[in-house]
């Protein structure tokens, strides 16, 4: 291992010796040539190779440069993401680089808040899930203590009404200056927010290092609801959206319209359309030509006029806008010809405590059930509470993002009334925001969660339904007999 110090050392000496390799190595790569393959997380089967090339990776760089809020070298950029994902590394790490601003690598050993903490990041990237589990964490620190835990509710129902206060009437908010913010509040409604940003929201803040400037979401809906809480809390969310072959950014949100729900509009340069099925086209210098050494998969991806197929279903909103609907391929198809986005359903429980994790099922089927996950360490400390006893030797653990993570339960465990209980009312709540094709007739609780060893979820956490399916046959079939 070498520290910092020696490693110029050696590069210093390696310049002396030979002064014209550097000069020779950057002259002799082209525009053209590749500078990276990465590979897709293969939700459906084998991975491909998507070849980016120099002038790919730079066309990307400048985009995203165009439209986010300015950085500098005094950005602190959290890596939350692994360096394996295409998001982390191109819209994390090398912008930063770009802009000279520093990288931060987060402590595996401690929980994300106090990561953040160590740190104190301006702004960082992440998917859906790192929100929802910093909403998660910051509920269970009000949750100990009955009075903080009324102080906060209050202070979010403020909040949300604040933000549906300043939303136009076609669901846009203009959160580019907080003063332009307040001053579109009633002086009823403003007092009560200032007193909430005060007592509550500040202390949030202070918890996620007292820098925050602004952070940025992709590779998955983010919930409506996530987008407006963190609003609330000055701790503005740009949603966004790109692929691994799009070299990540095609479209975003922008703090002066701000549309929760969605993944805002096509970004300058890059052109696109919408075809007859709804799937997203995409041309331009940021996107792949060329999967490595695959080329009917590369003929498969382009149409004839050389858009990219995306594989995305979405919904074209006012000003230009788009919502992510579902991929293609996990659009389900009921045997009466209705189509459920699983992606909608399964984001609907992404504020719920009791369910950590949700597969939606019925393609080809009658109707739609469910496989639903609960939150163990929830209930863990909620039958402790309570007196309720469980067999704690069946329960097994793994560190997730530096906490110990309960991940499979005893059949006891999920047989408990009053995780039954809990798990139909979300499962109720759910149901009164779908249409009647959509409702979830039927659903199977299960007592372990969805995990990337068994080859049920990608490296970036996304299901494999195909796999999820063959290992929960038996109990998918029961659900309809």
């Amino acid at each position: 291992i070498l520290n910092l110090s020696e490693l110029k050392a050696l590069g210093s000496r390696f310049l002396y010796q030979y002064p014209l390799t550097y000069e020779e190595r950057w002259r002799s790569v082209r525009l053209h040539d590749p500078m990276t393959i990465i590979y897709t997380s293969g939700t459906t089967g084998q991975q491909k190779g998507a070849v980016h090339t120099h002038y790919s990776v730079n066309a990307a760089n400048c985009l995203n440069l165009q439209v986010i809020p300015p950085l500098s070298h005094q950005d602190v950029h959290l890596t939350l993401l692994s360096l394996s994902h295409s998001y982390e590394r191109q819209f994390g790490q090398m912008l930063s680089l770009n802009m000279g601003g520093s990288l931060a690598y987060p402590d595996r050993n401690v929980n994300l808040l106090e990561n953040m903490q160590i740190f104190a990041p301006t702004w960082f990237a992440g998917v859906p899930s790192v929100y929802e589990d910093i909403v998660a964490g910051i509920q269970q620190a009000f949750a100990g203590e009955p009075a903080k835990n009324q102080r906060f509710s209050e202070a979010i129902d403020i909040g949300l009404k604040a933000i549906d206060a300043v939303t136009d009437e076609d669901g846009f908010i203009n959160y580019y200056d907080w003063n332009y913010f307040l001053t579109h509040l009633d002086p009823e409604l403003r007092n009560k927010y200032l007193w909430a940003d005060w007592e509550i929201y500040s202390q949030i803040r202070t918890w996620l290092g007292g820098r925050y400037r602004v952070s940025f979401s992709a590779a998955g809906a983010l919930s409506a609801r996530v987008c407006k809480l963190f609003m609330a809390m000055r701790l503005p969310i740009i949603e966004g959206y790109g692929l691994v072959e799009t070299c990540n950014t095609v479209s975003c949100n922008y703090l002066h319209r701000i549309l929760p729900g969605s993944v805002g509009a096509l970004v300058p340069a890059v052109e696109g359309k919408i075809s007859p099925d709804g799937e997203l086209l995409l041309r331009g210098d940021n996107i792949i030509r060329e999967y490595w050494n695959n080329p009917s998969a590369t003929r498969e991806a382009f149409t004839e006029d050389g858009f990219f197929k995306t594989g995305d279903i979405v919904e074209q909103l006012p000003g230009g806008y788009l919502r992510l609907v579902d991929r293609k391929k996990d659009l389900l198809v009921l045997n009466n010809g209705k189509k459920v986005a699983t992606t909608k359903l399964e984001g609907l429980f992404a504020l719920h405590k009791p369910i950590s994790q949700v597969c939606i099922l019925g393609d080809d089927r009658s109707y739609v059930t469910a496989l639903l996950v609960p939150n163990f360490d929830f209930f863990i400390d909620y039958f402790k509470a309570r007196g309720l006893s469980f067999d704690e030797h069946a329960l097994q653990y793994q560190n997730e993002g530096g906490k110990q993570t309960c991940i499979k339960v005893g059949l006891d465990f999920i047989e408990q009334p009053a995780l039954k209980e809990q798990i139909a009312e979300t499962v109720q709540q759910v149901n009164a925001e779908l249409e009647d094709y959509e409702l979830i007739m039927k659903y199977s609780i299960i007592n372990r969660r969805f995990i990337v060893s068994a080859d049920e979820l990608t490296p970036t956490l996304k299901l494999k339904r195909k796999v999820i399916y063959k290992n929960f046959a038996g109990l998918i079939d029961k659900m309809y007999e």
